[in-house]
């Protein structure tokens, strides 16, 4: 087995299924992780080098395949804003191939020979890690943690020279949308909900429905785990926060995309002047590609409510694998928190299955000049963001005061507030994440490696 580290550590999910009598190996490029395995006496945990496919020529084959997909579907999808944003105005070459291909309707059969030509790279090279050698004929099943990358298609081709049945597993409910494509058939995909179904019919039309499982999210099973939860008012004495006041939760996006910290510092000056400051406090959780971080303290200190931000001790080096630190902070921050502010991010639906109302921002500020892209055109456009802002299950805040507004709210009556839109709420969590809040978040996953292994045999 070869996934998300996170879910192999931190949850259950191994135990279950060892105590089912299926064995499990897993095989990580993430030296921390196999060492953190090791103390929980888990043997069965390999490191193996990343192996690159040769990186122009791919490259450029990703863009004119993506390019060629976007137009063969008639339809500019979210994946271009993250995949070739830095090289937007330099792509018209890979646009112009791209429509030549699906003008003339030969857009899948340049997938399959992108494909094929992969493979046939796979087959002659000789990187293939010796252990996973040596144990592969042992395996039903292997399953793929982050489907896109070149070492796990080359790894997965090498499966399927030797009749192992391969399985990727969509690790977030945005990938199909917004990431470039998979670049190999797998024999079976293990995704979060019917609506990932459906986006898959259509990113991918060639992929049977027979292919899909859907497993809900089985990493909020972490959220739910006593492994991680510390007792309210310890956690938030040990952040020097106040466990009396309505506490807000602001996960920031990716800083490569849009600066949210410009936004949140706005919100906070504007707060520090009302008459709600002294009765509202702030946790602050950065995404792993902050790289300013240190100097937020000192810019915090001024307002009149405390904050606590969350370090980012991962920052970009080995985040596949987050911290036993890193885990603590994210359980904690989202079963501590009153309410979540963010835009549009994975994290929403943390804060739902948590039963937290979400407060969603959906406006920018002049300041915001460090991106190609606006908050209110990606909410607008991008399918995996339009889906949550009109689902009626977040608070759409289209500006500062508006944010305030609804802080005011929450501090008049909050068990009201958090009443507003639950059924929504629900709703939007079960038709993203296939999960309802009180069910156990690994069900459906074990269920489906069941059924998969009786495919697999």
């Amino acid at each position: 087995m070869y996934y998300n580290e996170r879910l192999l550590l931190h949850s259950s999910l191994i135990s279950d299924l060892q105590k089912l009598g299926i064995k499990v190996d897993v095989y990580s490029t993430v030296k921390n992780s196999v060492d953190y395995a090791k103390t929980l006496n888990f043997n069965n945990f390999y490191l193996i080098n990343k192996i690159f496919l040769p990186t122009k020529i791919i490259s450029t084959f990703k863009k004119i395949l993506n390019y060629s997909w976007d137009y063969h579907l008639k339809y500019s999808n979210s994946r271009k804003f993250i995949s070739f944003v830095q090289n937007k105005n330099n792509d018209k070459f890979y646009k112009f191939i791209g429509f030549i291909i699906a003008k003339f309707k030969l857009t899948l059969i340049f997938n399959r020979f992108f494909i094929f030509l992969i493979r046939l790279y796979s087959n002659f090279t000789n990187k293939i890690d010796t252990k996973f050698k040596e144990n592969l004929s042992n395996y039903d099943l292997v399953i793929f943690g982050w489907a896109y990358s070149d070492f796990n298609i080359i790894y997965a081709n090498y499966c399927k020279a030797n009749k192992i049945k391969t399985c990727a597993l969509i690790s977030g409910y945005d990938n199909i949308s917004t990431k470039s494509r998979i670049l190999f058939n797998f024999d079976f995909y293990f995704i979060w909900s019917e609506y990932m179904e459906k986006e898959f019919n259509y990113f991918y039309p060639y992929v049977r429905n027979s292919q899909l499982k859907i497993i809900g999210n089985p990493q909020y099973e972490i959220l739910k785990s006593k492994n991680f939860q510390t007792e309210k008012k310890l956690f938030f004495k040990n952040n020097n926060l106040n466990s009396e006041k309505l506490t807000v939760l602001y996960a920031l996006g990716s800083p490569n995309l849009i600066r949210e910290d410009i936004m949140m510092f706005e919100l906070f000056d504007f707060l520090n002047t009302t008459d709600i400051s002294n009765d509202i406090q702030f946790i602050i959780r950065p995404h792993p590609a902050f790289y300013d971080i240190a100097d937020w303290e000192n810019l915090v200190s001024k307002y009149n409510f405390p904050i606590y931000i969350q370090k980012v001790e991962e920052v970009l080096k080995e985040k596949d694998f987050p911290s036993v630190k890193a885990v603590y902070e994210w359980v904690n921050a989202i079963n501590h928190c009153d309410l979540l502010i963010n835009a549009t991010s994975t994290i929403t639906f943390d804060a739902i299955f948590a039963n937290k109302p979400v407060l969603n921002v959906n406006y920018d500020i002049k300041l915001l000049n460090t991106s190609n892209y606006s908050i209110k055109e990606i909410n607008k456009n991008f399918s995996h963001a339009n889906i949550v802002v009109n689902s009626g299950g977040v608070h759409i805040c289209n500006n500062t005061v508006e944010i305030v507004n609804y802080l005011r709210n929450a501090l008049n009556n909050f068990d009201e507030f958090n009443s507003l839109n639950l059924n929504c709420r629900k709703k939007l969590l079960s038709e993203i994440c296939s999960l309802e809040i009180q069910s156990n978040p690994l069900d459906k996953f074990i269920k489906s490696i069941k059924e998969v292994l009786i495919d697999a045999k």
